[in-house]
């Protein structure tokens, strides 16, 4: 799962050639391996772990502002809302497979996450 997740990562850091402002990494991987991800991944704009969900909308900013763009205004609500539902994700995977984000809802206490 960690080399997928790694080569998804890469997949999306290409996506800058074409346009993309910026690369945020979030969820068990950036978690688990925060600073390796920031070590040996310098393209990555952000790792923002799970207690720090509530800071994405100030790094997407700062991601935008750097890049030469004005930001837009941001209006998010809470962050106590659910998730948006799967099929509203941008997928970078085939379309007959994604990548299944654990830690959405699921109360197991794997090793894992």
């Amino acid at each position: 799962a960690k080399t997928e997740s790694i080569q998804a990562v890469l997949e999306a850091v290409d996506l800058k050639q074409g346009g993309v402002k910026g690369v945020v990494v979030t969820g068990c991987m950036a978690q688990r391996y925060a600073e390796e991800l920031g070590k040996e991944l310098p393209e990555i704009d952000a790792v923002i772990g799970f207690e720090k969900y509530s800071e994405i909308p100030q790094q997407i900013e700062q991601i935008i502002t750097k890049s030469g763009f004005s930001m837009p205004a941001v209006n998010v609500g809470g962050t106590d809302v659910p998730f948006r539902p799967e099929w509203e994700r941008y997928r970078i995977t085939q379309k007959h497979s994604a990548f299944l984000r654990v830690a959405e809802g699921c109360d197991h206490k794997c090793k894992f996450c």
